[in-house]
């Protein structure tokens, strides 16, 4: 007798699973195709590593397994050591990135495109699952598949961990739906955490649009009779959402504003682009993010979802939810449009190559009015209202036809998706128009699938070849002296958490200021946001700093060469100890005096190690401004020529600061390429070759373009005897480590008469502690960048503690946060309750 009904419950329940799996699986098997079409792992031997994918996230992936303890806090992998939470939580934070552990580094390409075709799949789950509940489920799967396979997605699809908001915002919304039908708020509290901690950068954008979205609905009359209560408790819920998230939240925001944040903003009401530009964005074919710095927004979702979203507004009903969501799609508008909001969105920043990174908002919006105009096909409508909705879709692809802003294939296959949206319109209770307009939805998405990846160009990675070829040498390395520093010179700037180790070069939007300065001002090559290794750089400067180890490349100088690893003899332990330090910032420009002064600081008399040469250039075929700096090409072989006669016998080394990033000189000793170019993006000090003293040498500046611009220069003779002489005393006074790890540093160290501090080549980053036999001991700063201590001549035991300032306060507000949810949730658990004893009790009664 029960049978009937089983069999229908069973019908109803696989009928709810069906379209989720739908939306889940259907943007991950064409997305996989494309993948497999264009060769990308594991369907061939191209990788997803383009753009920042290539230079950052894969390296910062392959070092994931460091994050399961103190590697969460500090790093010796970039930039000589530095906090490591605001990296981790800006790029690592994602649970989907436990899939990487699954793999060895050599596999990593094959893993990181499991991982995008993951989160592009949950992606469309989420937003099935919203867009069911908000309008049915007759339109949720193919609008879910807009969403999966969005413009966004794909053009941005190489900064992987902002994918994770594509799961988080449907989640989000719909939470906040439930707070304005008065409803728990545990969803919308819940996800905004989750989408705060897994995509920090993102989280910030989540929250403003969380605001602008609730607004909304209580314009829109969503909350009707209830706004106060409703209100007070979207903003608990978001109060407590961000206080979940203090103990990352606090230190990072502290981090970043040592490097990041410091960057100058360019406020102002002037305009990003022009307004018909846009409209080529609306249709397949827009050209995707990281090719160029002027990107337009990615708000392709598909021709299906416009004509959806215009029959929203055409339908008959209330003039306020029209109205409300108007006014929100206008205001993202007018955010692309204007630089202010645009920075507003932006966390007050401008964005680095990548712009309009909240055009996922746009998207969300629009399928989310798709959605809603989809219920008019339960509606008889008249036939103009109908069809106005093709009618205006149409109307702005003539537009963009017009303005030149939109491909010739991009419009035809846009008009053969319109007609089949038309056919829906006609014909909206049969199932074939449907499936006729969800094919075409998945074939539009599908061309510009193919297209972004065209664009991109996937090619092979070179991080498997590296991993193999250096993996085990920096193990070994590692194993002699754990708390060394090395460098390998190719490979890009990210190395260090590639094959894991103590390293010089870093590339991220985590980045202490003060260090990179310092670096420059040792004659590293580097701007903000990125410091790299340079061949030109002088065994002073690398003993300086701690580097041991050169990995391929060629060095100057005393390097030992075995194969292609060359070791410095003369590289300083972490920590020595020092006759004196001083705590000015050094001058960028100046390398060669710098050194000078930091070891004749440290060594309490004149280290003579580099011996400046006063020249001025004579000019040919080109006139000098009037600063002397910057020099405009008047005819043929232009250069810039500098005679120089050596001191001393030696490495002679130069210093041509550049900060023009188009204006760049290839460099000529007697006649010949020094083997190095001059640009911004290479600004470190240049190696010129062996020269014997009193020798005679001529230098060449040939510009590669009609314009050179220079910060200026200087010479020097680097003495290596004298330099061997420094660091072997240096070396014998040094700290013995007998703990090393993430944030810690434990050993002995026998201090000599006449010396006064510790000098380390560890950055000065707040919360350090240091203990002295024991006692805390205030840090100092030594040159304005690296951490010192004041110390007294004889034998002591010295740790090094680091732990992120921030940590404590933001861990003791999210032990609150925590504590208030608790609290407020078993309060409306007891008040339902209540509500409901009465109740039962007028039942028995």
């Amino acid at each position: 007798m029960h049978l009937p009904f089983a069999r229908s419950e069973s019908s109803r329940r696989l009928s709810g699973f069906l379209p989720a799996l739908a939306a889940a699986l259907v943007p991950v098997a064409l997305l996989a195709g494309l993948y497999a079409a264009q060769g990308v792992a594991p369907f061939g031997p191209n990788s997803l590593f383009f753009g920042d994918m290539d230079g950052q996230y894969s390296h910062f992936l392959a070092s994931f397994s460091e994050l399961f303890g103190r590697g969460a806090f500090y790093t010796w992998h970039k930039a000589l050591g530095g906090e490591a939470l605001s990296w981790a939580a800006y790029y690592l934070f994602s649970p989907f990135n436990f899939l990487v552990l699954l793999f060895p580094t050599s596999q990593l390409p094959t893993a990181v495109t499991l991982l995008t075709l993951t989160k592009a799949g949950c992606a469309g789950l989420s937003m099935q699952l919203f867009l069911r509940r908000r309008a049915g489920s007759r339109l949720s799967v193919p609008l879910s598949w807009a969403w999966a396979l969005s413009g966004y997605l794909l053009g941005f699809s190489q900064n992987i961990m902002w994918m994770d908001a594509l799961i988080a915002l449907p989640l989000i919304a719909w939470g906040i739906r439930r707070i304005l039908e008065g409803r728990s708020p545990w969803l919308y509290l819940v996800s905004l955490a989750a989408g705060i901690l897994c995509c920090y950068y993102i989280g910030w954008m989540l929250c403003l649009y969380s605001l602008l979205y609730f607004v909304c609905g209580l314009a829109a009359g969503d909350a009707a009779g209830r706004k106060l209560r409703v209100s007070v408790r979207f903003a608990l819920a978001s109060l407590l959402a961000g206080g979940l998230n203090a103990w990352v939240l606090l230190p990072v925001a502290g981090a970043l504003g040592q490097g990041k944040a410091q960057a100058a903003m360019e406020w102002g009401f002037s305009t990003n682009f022009s307004l018909p530009q846009l409209l080529g964005q609306l249709f397949a074919g827009a050209y995707p993010a990281g090719q160029d710095t002027n990107t337009l927004p990615l708000v392709f979702c598909g021709t299906l979802p416009l004509v959806l979203a215009a029959l929203f507004f055409f339908r008959p009903g209330a003039l306020r939810p029209k109205l409300a969501a108007g006014g929100l799609l206008a205001c993202l508008l007018l955010s692309f449009w204007l630089r202010t909001p645009d920075l507003i969105w932006h966390g007050f920043q401008s964005p680095s190559w990548f712009n309009y990174r909240y055009s996922f908002l746009f998207i969300f919006t629009l399928l989310e009015l798709a959605a809603l105009g989809g219920k008019g096909f339960a509606e008889r409508l008249p036939a103009v209202r109908q069809f106005a909705s093709a009618g205006a879709v149409a109307l702005l692809l003539a537009c963009a036809w017009g303005f030149g802003v939109v491909s010739g294939w991009a419009a035809v296959l846009t008009l053969c998706c319109l007609a089949a949206a038309a056919l829906l319109l006609a014909m909206p209770r049969r199932r074939a128009a449907g499936l006729l307009a969800a094919f075409c939805l998945a074939a539009e998405l599908t061309a510009n699938g193919w297209s972004s990846l065209e664009a991109f160009e996937p090619s092979s990675s070179t991080l498997p070849q590296l991993t193999k070829q250096w993996q085990s040498t920096v193990e070994e390395l590692s194993a002699q002296a754990p708390s060394a520093r090395m460098q390998l010179t190719e490979g890009g700037q990210n190395t260090p958490f590639l094959l894991g180790y103590n390293g010089l070069s870093h590339y991220s939007s985590s980045y202490s200021q003060t260090t990179y300065e310092l670096l420059r001002a040792l004659g590293c090559t580097g701007t903000s946001g990125w410091m790299a290794w340079s061949d030109g750089l002088t065994q002073s400067a690398a003993s300086l700093l701690g580097l041991r180890w050169q990995l391929s490349g060629t060095a100057s100088g005393q390097w030992q060469q075995q194969d292609d690893v060359w070791e410095n003899p003369c590289a300083l332990p972490l920590v020595v100890a020092a006759a004196d330090i001083e705590s000015e910032r050094l001058a960028l420009d100046r390398p060669f005096d710098n050194l000078n002064q930091i070891y004749s600081t440290l060594l309490g008399e004149d280290a003579g190690i580099l011996h400046p040469i006063e020249a001025g250039p004579s000019v040919q075929s080109m006139e000098a401004g009037a600063d002397g700096l910057h020099y405009t090409a008047t005819g043929e072989n232009a250069a810039l020529h500098f005679s120089l006669t050596a001191p001393v016998s030696g490495v002679l080394y130069a210093s041509f600061p550049v900060y023009d990033q188009y204006c760049g000189a290839d460099v000529f000793v007697n006649g010949e390429v020094a083997g190095q170019t001059l640009l911004q993006q290479e600004n470190g000090t240049v190696c010129l070759g062996q020269v014997q003293a009193g020798q005679t040498i001529t230098v060449e500046l040939r510009p590669q373009d009609d314009t050179l611009s220079l910060g200026g220069w200087s010479f020097a003779v680097e003495d290596s005897q004298a330099l061997a002489t420094a660091c072997t005393r240096l070396q014998q006074q040094s700290l013995q480590v007998a703990e090393f790890a993430p944030g810690l540093v434990r050993g002995t160290i026998r201090v000599p008469e006449g010396c006064t501090a510790l000098f380390t080549s560890i950055p000065a980053e707040p919360g350090w502690q240091v203990l002295v036999d024991g006692e805390t001991v205030a840090p100092e700063t030594a040159w304005d960048a690296l951490l010192t201590v004041q110390i007294t001549p004889g034998e002591h035991l010295v740790t090094l503690r680091f732990t992120p300032a921030g940590l404590g306060l933001g861990t003791a507000v999210s032990l609150c946060s925590l504590g208030a949810a608790a609290t407020w949730l078993a309060a409306r658990r007891l008040g339902h309750t209540a509500q409901k004893a009465p109740r039962s009790s007028q039942k028995t009664l």
